[in-house]
């Protein structure tokens, strides 16, 4: 509880981010779909951004990001109403982002 005062936690402001978080995956999603990059033919900052923020719900596998078992378990989501946001073309998009612009494995 001391932690929860320390840091101002408040379960209204997780309610109100987790519908942020899914206004925007929709979003991304609606907009990826049938484009290569979110926005157009052509990479943006913000398809990288997509890629590296993807990782902090669904990471890449161990082998291509590693990372300690605490940091993995942390920063893989189980939310299913989030899983459920990131379409099919999102998550393509943060495969090819790393294939195609970044680099894998993601060095230590």
């Amino acid at each position: 509880m001391a932690v929860r005062r320390k840091y101002g936690f408040n379960p209204a402001h997780v309610r109100t981010a987790k519908a942020r978080v899914l206004d925007l995956l929709r979003m991304f999603s609606e907009r990826i779909a049938g484009r290569r990059y979110l926005l157009g033919n052509s990479l943006t900052a913000l398809d990288i951004y997509w890629a590296t923020f993807a990782n902090l719900i669904m990471p890449l596998p161990e082998a291509e990001l590693p990372a300690a078992p605490m940091i993995r378990t942390a920063y893989t989501c189980h939310d299913g109403e989030i899983l459920g946001a990131v379409s099919d073309e999102l998550r393509a998009l943060q495969r090819r982002i790393y294939e195609t612009h970044l680099e894998l494995p993601v060095p230590l």
